[in-house]
């Protein structure tokens, strides 16, 4: 192979190495932009229709909330965002670390009685997924509720 070829082909794997680069900055740059877009959809959640009260009933059972209906109203949206989570992970669009810290904060509140309660009793809404009912049932039983 000739001197010229040789430089062509450097050039070409140079080139293909810049794209590759170029698309693993992009890839990396939306998954960040994925998890602050989804941990802000959390808060916002938590901080318009989360009780103010509720953690004083964290360990308690779901039915002496004495509004149902907002707690029910909390809970699927609650629920909901970590659906959406679940679902971003199922698609690769999340890495693992940031999958790893949504998993965390979903496994703190199945630790209340309250937010195990409240799986219970919306879980039926997302029966058309059956993945992440799976899932969250398995996270669930992690904390001996039944």
């Amino acid at each position: 192979m000739e001197l010229s070829e040789w430089l062509n082909a450097a050039a070409i794997l140079a080139s293909g190495l810049g794209v590759y680069a170029g698309i693993r900055g992009i890839k990396s740059q939306i998954q960040t932009e994925t998890f602050i877009r989804y941990s802000d959809k959390m808060i916002e959640v938590i901080d318009k229709y989360q009780p103010d009260d509720l953690m004083a009933y964290k360990d308690k059972p779901f039915t002496e909330y004495p509004d149902q209906d907002a707690l029910e109203e909390y809970m699927f949206r609650y629920y909901d965002v970590v659906f959406h989570e679940f679902q971003l992970k199922q698609l690769g669009s999340v890495n693992p670390k940031i999958w790893g810290t949504w998993k965390r904060g979903v496994r703190r509140y199945l630790s209340f009685r309250i937010y195990a309660e409240g799986w219970r009793e919306i879980r039926e809404v997302f029966a058309i997924h059956p993945k992440f009912v799976k899932w969250m049932d398995a996270e669930y039983r992690k904390y001996g509720w039944k």
